[in-house]
C-alpha cells in the first residue's frame, strides 16, 4: 500500500478514537463536553474532514494501480508497482525495442543481436504505466519520415465484438534477425559510421629472411542509419469497442516496418562496390546450379565464411526448387512445413530482389547492422484528444555497413533471357 495512504488512514482512524474516547468520557461523568474539550473536538472534527479528500485520492490511485498491475502480469510481467513509485513529470509514454535498461537488452546479450520490432510483455506493460499517469508523449528531436498516415474510426453500431485473449503478438521476417549472428553496432541518431572496407588479399610463406607479404587493400566506407516511420491515428471508440484493436495495429507497423527495412538492406547489398558476380551462361542453367556455383564463389572468398542466407525473388521460387509441388521442398509431402533452404543456405524470399536474379551471401561474416534508434513505439492518447484520436507511431533508425564486400555475390540467372523453347509444329491432317 501506498505509505502515504497508510498514514493518512491511520491519523484518520486515530482522531475517531479520541472523539469516541472524549464522548465516552462526558457521558460516563454524566456531564457536558467542557470548553476546552470542545473546542478540541472540533479541531479533530477539521482534521478529520481535511484527511477525507486525501484518503479518497490515494485511494483511487491504488486501485488504478492495481488495474495496471493486473494488466502487467495478464502480459506476463512482473515488478512494475516498484517502477511506478515516482514517475518523471513529462516523461515519454513510448517504449524502446532496444538499449540498455529492458528486458529485450539484457535478453539477447547486452544489445549483440538485432531488437525485435515487437514490444515485450515487461515493455507493454511499461506502457499501460505511462498512460495510465496520464504522461505526456516525447517530441521527437531526429528527423522522421512518414510513410503512412490513416485515419480509423468505428461506426455507431455493427461493431463486432471481440475477446482480449484473440490478441496475437508476433515478430515479422525480416532479413536482419533471419541471419544468425549478425552483428550490430549502435550509433547516436542518424550519425554515419566509418569502417574499414577489406578488399581482396592475400597472405604466403615467406622464406627465412624474405620479405613477408603485406595486406593493404584497405579502403574507408561510410554507412549513414535511415530513419524508417509509421503512424496512425485511431478513435477511442475504436479501442473500447474492440479490446484487441491496438495490439493488432501494433503488429502491422511492426511488418511495414519489416519490409521497409528489407529494402533498405537489399538496396545496400546491390549497390555495394567489390561484390563478385556469377552470370549464367548463355545456354543457361538450372537456378539451384547457378545458386551453387555463386555458393562456392563466397567459400572461396578471402571472407572464409559459408553463405548463410539466398535472397531471391518469390517469382524465381519455382525455378529454385524444381519439383517442389509434387515432391515437397524437403523431399516430403507438399503440405509440409515450408522449409525454404537450398544448398545449407535459407532462401528468403523478397520482391526487393529483381526477377531472374538473386544474391548469395555470407551476411554475418561480410557485415553489420548498424542501429542509429532501436525500434520505438509510441502511444500519444493526449495531442488529439479534443478529437478523441489516439496516435500510434513505430519507427527505428538503421542501415547496412558492408566491410566485407567479396564474401557476397550478385547471381544473373540469365542474362540475355532464357532461352525459348521451339514451338512444335503442328501435325499435317
Amino acid at each position: 500500500m501506498n505509505p502515504h495512504l497508510a498514514a493518512a488512514r491511520a491519523r484518520h482512524e486515530s482522531i475517531r478514537t479520541q472523539l469516541a474516547d472524549l464522548r465516552e468520557r462526558a457521558e460516563h461523568e454524566d456531564r457536558d463536553l467542557s470548553q476546552i474539550e470542545l473546542r478540541h473536538a472540533e479541531a479533530l472534527t477539521v482534521e478529520a474532514e481535511a484527511l477525507l479528500p486525501q484518503i479518497e485520492s490515494l485511494t483511487a490511485i491504488e486501485r488504478r494501480n492495481a488495474t495496471v498491475d493486473a494488466a502487467a502480469v495478464a502480459v506476463g510481467t512482473t515488478g512494475v508497482a516498484g517502477a511506478r513509485s515516482a514517475p518523471a513529470p513529462g516523461t515519454a509514454s513510448y517504449v524502446s525495442l532496444g538499449g540498455p535498461g529492458n528486458d529485450l537488452y539484457r535478453e539477447m546479450g547486452g544489445g549483440l543481436a538485432v531488437p525485435a520490432l515487437m514490444p515485450s510483455g515487461t515493455q507493454l506493460a511499461e506502457m499501460l504505466r505511462h498512460q495510465a499517469h496520464g504522461e505526456q508523449p516525447r517530441r521527437w528531436t531526429i528527423d522522421q519520415t512518414v510513410q503512412h498516415r490513416a485515419t480509423i474510426g468505428t461506426a455507431q453500431t455493427g461493431v463486432g465484438t471481440d475477446v482480449a485473449t484473440a490478441a496475437r503478438r508476433f515478430e515479422p521476417r525480416r532479413i536482419a534477425t533471419a541471419v544468425r549472428g549478425l552483428a550490430v553496432e549502435h550509433v547516436a541518431g542518424i550519425t554515419g559510421v566509418a569502417f574499414p572496407v577489406f578488399g581482396a588479399g592475400a597472405a604466403d610463406i615467406a622464406a627465412e629472411g624474405a620479405v613477408k607479404p603485406e595486406y593493404a587493400a584497405v579502403t574507408p566506407g561510410t554507412a549513414v542509419p535511415q530513419v524508417i516511420s509509421v503512424w496512425s491515428d485511431y478513435s477511442r471508440q475504436a479501442a473500447l469497442s474492440m479490446p484487441t484493436f491496438e495490439a493488432r495495429l501494433r503488429n502491422k507497423h511492426a511488418a511495414l516496418v519489416a519490409r521497409r527495412e528489407d529494402k533498405l538492406l537489399v538496396s545496400r547489398l546491390l549497390g555495394v562496390t567489390g561484390a563478385q558476380s556469377h552470370v549464367a551462361p548463355a545456354e543457361g542453367e538450372p537456378y539451384s546450379d547457378a545458386v551453387l556455383a555463386a555458393a562456392g564463389l563466397v567459400l572461396d572468398s578471402d571472407v572464409a565464411a559459408a553463405p548463410d542466407i539466398v535472397l531471391a525473388n518469390p517469382a524465381d521460387l519455382p525455378k529454385l526448387f524444381p519439383g517442389a509441388t509434387a515432391q515437397g521442398l524437403n523431399g516430403t509431402t507438399p503440405d509440409s512445413e515450408l522449409r525454404l533452404d537450398l544448398h545449407g543456405a535459407l532462401v528468403y524470399p523478397t520482391g526487393e530482389v529483381p526477377a531472374g536474379t538473386a544474391i548469395v551471401a555470407a551476411l554475418a561474416a561480410s557485415a553489420r547492422f548498424v542501429l542509429g534508434l532501436a525500434p520505438v513505439v509510441l502511444i500519444d492518447p493526449v495531442s488529439q484528444l479534443k478529437k478523441n484520436l489516439v496516435t500510434l507511431l513505430t519507427e527505428e533508425a538503421c542501415t547496412l555497413a558492408i566491410d566485407e564486400p567479396t564474401g557476397i555475390v550478385l547471381v544473373d540467372f540469365a542474362p540475355s533471357g532464357e532461352p525459348e523453347e521451339p514451338e512444335e509444329e503442328p501435325e499435317t491432317p
